[in-house]
């Protein structure tokens, strides 16, 4: 899935003239697939159920994907009704479920014993996404042709050689609040 169609991607940047729309369409894959890869999440909502295996933390919790929309949780094979999809107001702050918690102790701990069925995602894409993939994906098309090797040249000083930033500090204010897991700095 990309985030951007290819007429808003041109329409929200200068395209340089030698731009296909193949060129435009692998820059927007290429970056959707960045933002997917970075975050550890995708940010698309499954058209139909899917079931998925997860095994508990504890007995009283486990992690699960990215999940819209539950149906059922099954625990070693027996349907379970005793639990609460969490965080508490995920959806309706359009963000997705990602545990499930029990007081009762109802999770089987064996290797994925928890099936959980239903529409894995988010409930809406975050407006962050298409913004990242419409910066990421305008870097990808410049570099490419001005910059294939990651290197540019410094201001009128021919011959020398910058490397290109690692990081992009606009980048990262968009991205880090949708990881799903936190960053570790050594």
């Amino acid at each position: 899935m990309l985030y951007v169609t290819t007429p808003a991607f041109k329409q929200s940047v200068s395209i340089p003239d030698s731009a296909t729309d193949s060129d435009v369409v692998m820059a927007l894959e290429a970056a959707s697939r960045a933002v997917e890869e970075i975050t550890q999440r995708r940010f698309w909502k499954d058209s139909s159920p899917a079931t998925r295996v997860f095994t508990a933390a504890t007995r009283c919790h486990v992690r699960i994907d990215d999940i819209a929309q539950i149906d059922t949780v099954t625990s070693a094979g027996t349907t379970i009704t005793d639990y609460v999809a969490r965080p508490a107001n995920a959806v309706a702050d359009g963000k997705p479920y990602t545990s499930l918690k029990s007081s009762t102790g109802i999770f089987a701990l064996d290797d994925d014993a928890i099936e959980v069925t239903g529409l894995f995602g988010w409930p809406d894409v975050p407006g962050q996404v298409p913004q990242m993939v419409t910066i990421l994906a305008s870097k990808m098309l410049k570099r490419t042709r001005e910059a294939p090797f990651g290197i540019v040249t410094a201001g009128s000083l021919e011959g020398i050689a910058v490397q290109l930033a690692r990081t992009d500090p606009d980048m990262r204010l968009l991205i880090e609040p949708l990881m799903r897991f936190s960053m570790l700095v050594a």
